[in-house]
């Protein structure tokens, strides 16, 4: 389950942006262009997921930071994200010969908020979930039910624009609501609790888990929970940790020696970093870890001091930023991982290799970075490029190069996109 599109209105710098997001994005742009500000789409998400939304926008710094600084509160607020979550729903019980099903293709979740024009306060005035759906009849073959004949599509919306959701569902022509009301159990239960639930005027569907009875509104919940965006700083795993901190990576990675702990006791997982690393950091020869008094701090065998091993202040910036790189996209378990100019510090001739591993663990985790290096952009998939600059009248803007005819026309001339995006001809 990924994040495919992103629709925000005056968010920060940004008046109006949609943009469609592929399993590795990488955003350019000059400074003070915006790239930030994008970066806190996700970061407020997650926010909300974890505290609930009038905690995340305190977080933000209020309205007069979330909100963008001309607009302000005249004009709303809002975000959508679709994503491309894939479930199967059957008619339950399966009693008959023949049923119907359908699978969920897209789920898109949505809020718009409207703030006072002192800023000190907001209301909701729509919060929905939409499902996109395609419809199924279904054979009974023993114990299962499988597919059989395709209806068509349609959508199941849970909406709200005053204090009660309730549920909206367009079915193909060849069925009606009440059809599907009266085979699905979840849809039949969801039509009538919903108009018995009663959300706080400031909380959002995915902060009161019984607004679910079938949890439809659980997995965007756990999409959100499940964005980290990470900024490493090599100083702070150079400094000895508490044995009682978290054994999922820090945003800043202070915690690395942690979770090397936990990867070494583990031997399949070991054997996993000692290879990766093999090929950009060939020197390492393994990991120690020290524990001192309630404090743990990593130290590196190199292949050439035999049994000696160097603690963690004693490393390179570069080489910690390249074992954090690697813990980060091989052995952290999340949706969405959002990564800081993780070429920091790094020899440019390992960049290539570094874009190698990302595009690579792509392809089972999303991922988003921004970068200032030429490299990253010259070792990237066009497609995979989102630009992100401030017009004239100071609104940020994020597009897609592959889509402006004037970069294909550059190109065919042979100029490489590292070289466009140095001149600042993007």
């Amino acid at each position: 389950m990924s994040i495919r599109k992103l629709i925000v209105s005056n968010f920060r710098s940004f008046d109006r942006m949609e943009i469609d997001l592929p399993n590795l994005s990488i955003v350019i742009g000059a400074n003070a262009s915006g790239k930030s500000n994008f970066i806190q789409i996700f970061k407020f998400l997650n926010d909300i997921s974890q505290f609930g939304l009038e905690n995340a926008i305190s977080m933000q710094g209020g309205s007069d930071y979330l909100l963008n600084t001309r607009l302000g509160s005249s004009r709303e607020f809002s975000i959508e994200v679709i994503s491309d979550r894939l479930e199967e729903h059957l008619a339950s019980p399966y009693t008959k010969r023949e049923s119907y099903g359908y699978e969920v293709i897209e789920t898109s979740y949505g809020f718009t908020i409207d703030f006072s024009k002192q800023g000190s306060s907001f209301k909701i005035l729509r919060d929905y979930l939409r499902q996109k759906c395609k419809f199924y009849t279904y054979k009974k073959q023993g114990r299962h039910l499988e597919k059989d004949r395709y209806i068509g599509e349609g959508e199941i919306t849970i909406d709200r624009r005053k204090s009660s959701p309730y549920v909206q569902i367009k079915p193909p022509p060849e069925l009606s609501e009440k059809t599907l009301i009266d085979t699905f159990l979840e849809l039949d239960f969801a039509s009538g609790f919903l108009k018995r639930v009663k959300i706080k005027p400031r909380q959002l569907f995915i902060e009161t888990p019984t607004t679910f009875p079938w949890e439809i509104g659980d997995p965007m919940k756990k999409l959100f929970q499940n964005i980290s965006v990470y900024d490493f700083d090599p100083r702070l795993p150079k400094k000895a940790q508490p044995v009682t901190g978290r054994a999922q990576l820090e945003a800043d990675a202070s915690n690395l020696a942690i979770v090397i702990n936990n990867i070494l006791a583990d031997t399949p997982k070991r054997l996993k970093l000692y290879n990766l690393l093999s090929d950009l950091l060939p020197f390492v020869k393994g990991f120690r870890i020290q524990k001192i008094a309630d404090n743990m701090l990593f130290a590196v065998r190199e292949t050439y001091t035999g049994a000696q091993s160097f603690p963690a202040f004693l490393l390179s910036d570069g080489t910690i930023n390249l074992t954090s790189l690697i813990v980060c996209l091989f052995f952290e378990r999340k949706s969405l991982k959002i990564i800081e100019e993780p070429e920091r510090n790094i020899h440019p001739h390992l960049i290539s290799r570094v874009m190698d591993l990302m595009k690579e663990e792509s392809n089972r985790t999303q991922i988003i970075t921004t970068t200032h290096n030429p490299e990253v952009v010259r070792h990237a998939d066009l497609g995979d490029i989102l630009l992100v600059s401030r017009k004239r009248d100071g609104f940020s803007t994020i597009d897609r190069p592959i889509d402006k005819e004037r970069v294909r026309s550059f190109l065919q001339e042979e100029m490489g996109i590292d070289e466009l995006y140095v001149q600042n001809l993007l």
